[in-house]
């Protein structure tokens, strides 16, 4: 209830109003609300009064680490005290240590904090993963025993609440760990036996599994110059520098693995494919998918009779990762032809659009290109570019909110303003009032705004499209608004 908080604070009183911990609730209800620098200011404020305040310390250190920042969040997070929230700074500590490959921190950490809770699961699970990150398997795979073993007495905390052992999870975690352990051994075992190329090229893949990508290009490149056969190498390392935003050294990979067109591999082709069609090269990428296909039919000696496969990775729009399907078969190949060619066709019609002086409509459906290849941070910036040559367009702006509101924490102030932008242009707008409301309820969880949001909407349109189950939501967040203010 962050405007009922804020009347609260507001009314703090005598020397109160100067006391390091109001000024610690004042960032808390900021941070809550996506208002980082009103929350970094407040928290300044709450240390220079008392510098040990540890509300202050760990609200910074989490709400730093949502920005992205992990050193400001390590910095704030280190002056914590152990037992402070059930020690979870120091769990978050590790997390950060590892993040950044300091692994004999993270263990120091969490090491530390096993002693002091020695039932608190989730230290076991982070210890498990510094050893796993670590090629510790045999440790990691006793940690999860010993959780197994009385899962009873072990407990974690999560939203202020004791959440009990997941097995099954816990069971799943325990498999991975141990398929693993038995693939570096596979890798260790090539290496011995004189086959290196094959032992550097299983631990990258291990690595690439645990996100070591920069170990994961290492191994790569070290395999390249082992083996008369790089094919198989060189796709990979194609794949993880697109991960690593290495587009120029992925495009060199692929020139090289398709100078012979007509005897590239399946996997070549539709890898190669992909990387176009993410560079929004997509007569490249669809010549490409035409060519997997026609190789396809080849081999199989079967066009359209093949049983239906699992969806691919971009079924109505890729995801950002742009992992490729090993192996593709001909209904796979088909949807990546047609999803370039349509691309395609989007493109040349934004770009004869902004030809023809129609740069806003342009704009949008090159945004909408930009999404479909995983690619939002830049449909972000063709927006905002075209928003600034006229800053109260509903389109874009309702454009810019949708896209804000995916893009996580450091995002939540700017889908909050764009929003009232949009209704301080047309305050009877129920969609933008009904949207905002979404964006308070499910991500925010601000239960007064996102009820004044959903009551706007419905006085505004009461048979909108959703109209029941708005109004369920309605009476949900009454309730609820009502009983907490009553307590």
């Amino acid at each position: 209830l962050y405007p009922s908080a804020d009347r609260e604070l507001a009314q703090s009183v005598g020397s109160r109003h100067d006391y390091s911990d109001t000024h610690a609730v004042k960032a808390l209800v900021a941070f809550q609300q996506g208002d980082y620098d009103k929350g970094v200011q407040e928290t300044e404020e709450s240390l220079n009064r008392m510098p040990d305040n540890q509300m202050a310390l760990y609200n910074m250190g989490y709400y730093a680490a949502e920005m992205g920042d992990d050193r400001t969040a390590l910095r704030y997070y280190l002056k914590v005290e152990p037992d402070y929230e059930s020690g979870n700074a120091m769990l978050k500590t590790a997390y950060l240590h590892m993040k950044t490959g300091e692994l004999k921190k993270a263990e120091e950490s969490l090491l530390r904090l096993i002693k002091m809770q020695p039932r608190n699961a989730a230290v076991h699970f982070g210890l498990a993963e510094v050893y796993t990150k670590g090629f510790r398997f045999d440790e990691a795979i006793q940690l999860y025993h010993d959780v197994l073993k009385e899962p009873g007495k072990m407990s974690y905390r999560m939203d202020d609440e004791e959440k009990g052992v997941d097995i099954p999870k816990v069971e799943q975690s325990l498999e991975y760990v141990k398929a693993l352990k038995e693939k570096y051994q596979v890798a260790i075992s090539a290496m011995e036996k004189g086959r290196s190329f094959e032992g550097h090229r299983t631990l990258a893949e291990i690595y690439i599994t645990i996100g070591n990508l920069e170990m994961a290009e290492k191994e790569l490149k070290a395999s390249l110059n082992n083996t008369d056969d790089i094919t198989p190498a060189e796709l990979l390392l194609g794949e993880l520098y697109q991960k690593l935003g290495k587009d120029q050294e992925a495009e060199e990979i692929y020139i090289r693995l398709l100078r012979d067109k007509n005897s590239a591999s399946l996997n070549v082709l539709v890898g190669a494919g992909t990387f176009y069609a993410k560079t929004l090269r997509f007569k490249e990428a669809s010549e490409l998918f035409q060519l997997a296909l026609k190789r396809r039919s080849r081999e199989t000696g079967i066009m359209d009779h093949e049983n239906p496969s699992p969806p691919p990775f971009f079924k109505g729009g890729p995801r950002g990762d742009l992992q490729v399907e090993k192996n593709p078969g001909d209904q796979q190949i088909r949807e990546y032809l047609d999803w370039s060619i349509k691309l395609k066709k989007l493109l040349e019609n934004s770009e004869q659009l902004k030809r023809s002086s129609h740069p806003i409509d342009a704009a949008l459906i090159k945004a909408d290109v930009y999404v479909s290849v995983g690619r939002k941070q830049d449909a972000i910036r063709e927006l905002e570019h075209t928003l600034a040559t006229d800053p109260d367009h509903r389109v874009l702006l309702k454009a810019l909110a949708s896209l804000y509101k995916t893009q996580g924490y450091p995002y939540w102030k700017r889908t909050i303003e764009t929003y009232r932008h949009l209704l301080s242009l047309n305050e009877n707008d129920a969609d933008a009032w009904r949207r905002l409301g979404e964006f308070y309820y499910t991500v925010i969880h601000d239960y007064e705004n996102a009820l004044l949001c959903f009551q706007k909407s419905m006085s505004m349109n009461p048979k909108q499209e959703g109209a029941k189950k708005i109004r369920a939501t309605i009476e949900k967040l009454q309730q609820y608004v009502n009983l907490h203010k009553e307590k």
